[in-house]
């Protein structure tokens, strides 16, 4: 007999400021002379306003200027466009990239994807380049503590077309043995087979990433097969796969339908069964769902309703997301809601954003935002990130004169928790804060300054909230045309960190070091003496 142990233990990470771009569609394939279109998914996770500048390398970023105002726990979708010119080759690759400025940095958040080009002229056809390969290595020594460790990689990729009429197209990566304990460069075995017949025919074997829907299964890597067909209107998809990083979860299968009734309306059934490691207990869930998504020039509305079966518990789980843009009016919702005897992507769950914007002017936003934020998702090892239990009211004002200074005004009332044992923090506050930020040539700096009263729930639930006061800046001045150097100062007197509520000044100090040489050297360099217990 097996003997299989189990040991479950949470690691929480609290973020303040987080930005992520995500590409959520693109073409399988282009033409030379098409126009390109690359959509993005810009979220702003953290839990504050964000002054956003977006900009692409090739081509423009349609339908957003210079600069705007993604607000906390908001998202965004963002379309890049561009023309592809013709050539005299056959086959070629094009990337299409997005970049994402902060106000306080001018390094990127980045984000780029390749897609594949063909000619449309008769053109001297050769064989050995409609198929292109790639094969090569990696060998590292390196020494730790007197140890001498050798860590070594193969890799073999390649895709095209396998007939010169373009019907079939094949893709293969292989890569191996797992190294995980590369230092800084480790890396994990993949093998992956992709076979396509007129992008309506796909087949995927070995590793791959399954998405199902926003609640059943988000995204999961792991090992299997998978058949996509498209018919007319319809979509089918049938998978098998055991997943590779995630602890709590083995093989898993399922089926989905979708159909699109128009353009910009898609409905969707999905079926989904696996084996799921609970409690130092192993049983299977089977989960069935249903989700609509309707986009429209003015709005745009994901739903979905699931329902799952474990241990002969029925358990429920709710997702929907909603955004409208009317004249000068923007309104976002999202709700995530998941039982406790529900095991899909999301389990004993609650989300619930809602923010509300107005714009008086060119210049000037006003706004409400009320987040709740209770969510465990079962991300993959190497999608990690986790939050405390959180709950913020904000009204908002912002003013930006020009493109080069901006002004943002809330005030705040807020609850937040840490769910580690033991817990580093839980308060309640409220606040008033001014944020300021300079976007200069060779000057950038982000200022800020809060105010207000603070109450440590973890000294004690009696206990009288105390003021606070919290000042930050972070200065970047351009050295020269490839030299940035900047500096982070942040000083906090408050007692909400504090395990016998007593107030406490802290002190929180870093640089940063950014290198652009051409296209030669791309270096950055950051230090900081530590973190708020909050904000990591």
């Amino acid at each position: 007999s097996n003997i299989v142990m189990t040991k479950f233990f949470d690691v929480e990470v609290g973020e303040f400021k987080k930005i992520e771009v995500h590409n959520i569609g693109q073409p399988e394939y282009a033409r030379e002379g098409d126009t390109l279109v690359t959509e993005y998914l810009v979220q702003n996770l953290g839990n504050s306003n964000e002054w956003l500048k977006l900009a692409t390398s090739r081509g423009e970023v349609l339908n957003y200027s210079d600069s705007l105002l993604l607000e906390a726990n908001s998202n965004i979708r963002v379309k890049v466009k561009q023309k592809i010119p013709a050539t005299e080759h056959n086959s070629w690759n094009v990337s299409a990239d997005l970049k994402v400025f902060t106000t306080n940095s001018e390094t990127p958040i980045y984000q780029v994807t390749s897609v594949p080009v063909y000619s449309n002229s008769s053109k001297k056809t050769d064989p050995y380049y409609r198929f292109p390969v790639q094969v090569g290595g990696t060998f590292l020594n390196f020494n730790i503590g007197g140890v001498s460790t050798v860590a070594y990689q193969y890799v073999g990729e390649g895709k095209g077309f396998l007939d010169s009429k373009e019907k079939h197209h094949f893709d293969f990566a292989l890569r191996g043995p797992n190294q995980l304990n590369f230092p800084t460069v480790g890396s994990y075995d993949q093998y992956s087979l992709e076979y396509d017949y007129k992008n309506t025919t796909k087949v995927s074997i070995g590793d791959y990433v399954n998405r199902v829907s926003n609640l059943i299964e988000f995204s999961r890597f792991g090992r299997g097969i998978k058949y996509d067909q498209k018919i007319s209107k319809s979509e089918f998809q049938v998978f098998y796969q055991r997943a590779r990083f995630l602890p709590s979860q083995k093989d898993s299968y399922g089926f989905n339908y979708g159909y699109n009734l128009r353009e910009g309306i898609k409905f969707s059934f999905n079926y989904f069964n696996k084996d799921v490691i609970k409690d130092n207990s192993i049983f299977r869930t089977n989960i069935l769902g249903v989700s609509s998504n309707i986009k429209k020039e003015l709005f745009s509305i994901e739903t979905e309703v699931a329902v799952g079966s474990a241990n002969s518990k029925l358990d429920i789980g709710l997702f929907n997301r909603f955004n409208m843009q009317f004249q000068k009016f923007n309104f976002h919702s999202e709700i995530i809601s998941a039982g406790k005897d529900f095991h899909g992507f999301y389990t004993n769950s609650r989300l619930l954003i809602n923010g509300l914007s107005y714009s008086l002017s060119k210049k000037i936003n006003i706004g409400v935002n009320s987040n709740f934020t209770r969510i465990n998702p079962s991300l993959d090892i190497l999608a990690f990130s986790s939050s405390p239990i959180s709950k913020t009211n904000m009204a908002f004002a912002s003013f930006q004169p020009n493109n080069k200074n901006s002004f943002f005004l809330n005030y705040t009332l807020q609850e937040r928790e840490d769910r580690q044992i033991p817990s580093s923090f839980h308060y309640k506050e409220e606040f008033s804060n001014l944020s300021y930020s300079l976007n200069h040539d060779k000057v950038l700096i982000f200022s800020q300054f809060r105010y207000g009263n603070a109450q440590n729930l973890l000294a004690g639930d009696q206990l009288k909230p105390k003021q606070f006061f919290n000042s930050m800046i972070q200065p970047s001045v351009k050295i020269s045309n490839w030299f940035w150097l900047g500096g982070y100062f942040e000083h906090q007197n408050t007692s909400k960190f504090s395990q016998d509520n007593t107030i406490k000044n802290l002190f929180y100090y870093g640089g940063s070091m950014r290198f652009n040489y051409k296209k030669f050297v791309h270096a950055n360099f950051m230090y900081r003496n530590n973190y708020a217990p909050d904000e990591f």
